[in-house]
C-alpha cells in the first residue's frame, strides 16, 4: 500500500510545473537495528547468548563513570533472575582490580539489552585492563557456566574488551601490573526488556 502512495508522489512532484512546490519523505523501518560490538557467541547458563556490547568510551579516569549495553538473545525465560557481574583485570586470570554486580533481572525471552553504568574508584593505577563478564546465580552467587565457541570456558567469565584508565597526565604509556583489589563500588542499574 505505502509503494502505490510513493509512487503517486513521484507522479504528483513531475506534474507540478509552478516550481514552488516540494515533497521531501523518510521511510523507517518499524524495529531499527540496533548496532553494537559483537563477541563471538559465548553461552551462559545454557540460553542466555552474549551478542555484544556498546558502550559511551574506551577510557576513562580514576574515579570516573563508564556506560555499558550489554546485549543477550534468550531462547526462553531462564528459571533464576540471574545478576550481571563486571570486572577488571590487569591480565587475563589475574585478580580482579574492581568489580561490580547488579540487581537482578528481569530476564524475558528473546532479544534483551541489560544497561550499566559503572563507578570506578580514584584507587585504579593508570594502565589498560580487561572487562569480564558472567552471570551469577541471585541466591548463591555461584557463576553460571560458560560455553565459547571452542568449548567451556574455566573460569566461567567472558572476556569483554580492553579499557584505558588514565590521569590523562604525560607519564609512561606501559601497562601497569594489576594493584591489590579495592572495594567493591557503588552503581546504578537499569534494564530494558525487549521482544522479538
Amino acid at each position: 500500500m505505502w509503494s502505490l502512495g510513493l509512487l503517486a508522489l513521484l507522479m504528483l512532484s513531475t506534474l507540478i510545473s509552478c516550481g514552488t512546490f516540494q515533497t521531501s519523505f523518510e521511510v523507517q523501518s518499524a524495529m531499527p537495528e540496533r548496532e553494537f560490538t559483537e563477541v563471538p557467541g559465548y553461552v551462559i547458563a545454557e540460553n542466555a547468548i552474549l551478542l555484544g556490547y556498546t558502550v559511551s568510551e574506551l577510557q576513562v579516569s580514576p574515579g570516573g563513570e563508564l556506560d555499558i549495553e550489554l546485549h543477550w538473545e534468550l531462547d526462553e525465560a531462564p528459571v533464576y533472575p540471574y545478576t550481571v557481574a563486571i570486572r577488571l583485570v590487569g591480565a587475563r586470570g589475574a585478580p580482579p582490580v574492581w568489580q561490580h554486580s547488579d540487581p537482578s533481572i528481569r530476564w524475558t525471552e528473546g532479544y534483551q539489552v541489560t544497561h550499566h553504568q559503572l563507578r570506578f574508584p580514584s584507587q585504579i593505577d593508570p594502565g589498560n585492563y580487561g572487562v569480564e563478564v558472567w552471570l551469577q546465580h541471585p541466591e548463591t552467587g555461584v557463576r553460571e557456566p560458560v560455553v565459547a565457541p571452542d568449548g567451556p570456558v574455566v573460569d566461567r567469565v567472558v572476556p569483554l574488551m580492553t579499557l584505558r584508565v588514565t590521569d590523562e597526565s604525560p607519564q609512561d604509556e606501559t601497562p601497569r601490573a594489576a594493584p591489590d583489589i579495592v572495594p567493591l563500588s557503588t552503581s546504578v542499574f537499569t534494564a530494558t526488556n525487549t521482544t522479538k
